[in-house]
């Protein structure tokens, strides 16, 4: 599963005629959607929107069939770092906490957010440091990438 899940992304960047490596040095994740890229220049990072859409996945109708979806998440971080990150608070003890019924919050000392994406079998597919991303962010991956249960 995660070696069709690489080579949907390697094919998704070689289509757009640039790499993982050049995308990640220029500071764009894996499964950055094209929709988010529209959004620059209401922030003034016009600069960026050449790179930006030569790194999204096409998400036309919020319907991207290369993003892989996961029965079951995790996110993990200590309740001790609310205060660090409140824009994971929602998720914790919010308004988004029972939003995603097949999202779980587990308290791992001093860690800091992150989320686990799992199969049915809750083997971990794919990890991700959330430090950085707002409460839409997570909404918006979450919404794409975790199936309703």
């Amino acid at each position: 599963m995660l070696r069709l899940s690489l080579a949907f992304l390697l094919v998704a960047f070689v289509r757009a005629n640039i790499d993982v490596d050049a995308c990640s040095r220029a500071g764009f994740t894996e499964g950055l959607a094209c929709s988010s890229c529209k959004l620059l220049p209401e922030f003034g990072l016009e600069a960026l929107q050449e790179d930006c859409d030569n790194c999204c996945e096409d998400d036309t109708l919020g319907q991207n069939k290369n993003v892989p979806r996961y029965p079951k998440a995790v996110l993990e971080m200590c309740d001790c770092k609310l205060r660090a990150f409140p824009q994971i608070e929602p998720f914790i003890k919010g308004r988004m906490k029972g939003h995603f019924k097949n999202l779980k919050t587990k308290h791992i000392q001093a860690a800091a957010p992150r989320l686990k994406m799992m199969n049915d079998k809750g083997v971990v597919m794919e990890r991700l440091n959330i430090e950085s991303w707002d409460t839409d962010t997570v909404t918006e991956y979450l919404n794409e990438r975790l199936e309703l249960e």
